[in-house]
């Protein structure tokens, strides 16, 4: 009984930890006129796919990042999914959203 509740806390942990790495904020370039998304730890979000939520309401939208970091707006992503101008993934127009649950003490949150 003893090493199913200690394996059950350390998956716990993990994910906490885990998620703890895509907190981060948006960035916006001038020179470029482009959104890019850093993370708490100094690096950004790259060639890939990232739930955020914005606003902490609980509900995060999907962003596509291209391999220099950049948020792809308005069109089709290389893997041909549709995200809107302002760079969520939509289905027949409708943004792509995925519950998230944060702890509101330090405005992380997790998914």
């Amino acid at each position: 009984m003893k090493g199913i509740k200690i394996a059950i806390m350390s998956v716990i942990f993990s994910v906490i930890f885990i998620a703890n790495a895509y907190a981060g904020m948006w960035r916006y370039e001038v020179n470029t006129d482009r959104w890019w998304y850093s993370y708490d730890d100094g690096t950004w979000a790259a060639n890939e796919w990232v739930w955020i939520d914005d606003n902490y309401d609980g509900i995060a939208e999907c962003y596509c990042f291209n391999r220099e970091g950049y948020l792809l707006m308005g069109g089709w992503t290389p893997d041909a999914y549709y995200v809107n101008d302002y760079g969520a993934w939509t289905v027949g127009g409708i943004v792509q959203t995925k519950a998230m649950w944060h702890d509101y003490y330090d405005y992380d949150w997790y998914n």
